[in-house]
């Protein structure tokens, strides 16, 4: 998920130096506690690594058909027009349980603060929020 808002520019190479950015992603939130080196050439300087695209391509499908289904669509017809594998990928998420659950909301937009990090902020986007029964116990997933 992009940034919301700009990102201050910092000159430390220092891997230990906090990050200028005030507004984390949750991939960011991740490459800054993997490698501090990685989140200041990705977050703060905006450099790019090239990434494989089929898998990217991959996800992007199996992400959109989920989305329909959860919507409430008839993916079949759409099914029948993809290649096999997002075929067989889709057909292995839609048959866990939680893609059965009852949708509450789709690509459902957070930006809050980041608890225990003054100043700064979480933001994202959460795909599927799902009501769950669980045995006379309702959870929110």
């Amino acid at each position: 998920t992009p940034m919301t808002s700009a990102p201050e520019a910092s000159t430390s190479m220092e891997p230990s130096a906090p990050p200028t950015v005030r507004v984390l992603s949750a991939e960011q939130l991740k490459s800054w506690s993997r490698c501090r080196k990685q989140f200041l050439y990705k977050a703060v300087r905006g450099m790019r690594w090239p990434s494989p695209q089929g898998n990217f391509v991959l996800g992007q499908d199996v992400h959109k058909l989920l989305e329909y289904q959860a919507l409430g669509l008839d993916v079949a017809p759409v099914l029948r027009g993809v290649r096999e594998d997002v075929q067989a990928h889709y057909a292995a998420l839609a048959a866990h349980p939680i893609a059965r659950a009852p949708v509450v909301a789709v690509e459902w937009a957070f930006h809050v603060p980041a608890p225990e990090v003054p100043g700064f902020w979480l933001t994202g986007r959460v795909d599927r929020i799902v009501k769950e029964d669980l045995g006379g116990r309702k959870r929110i997933a």
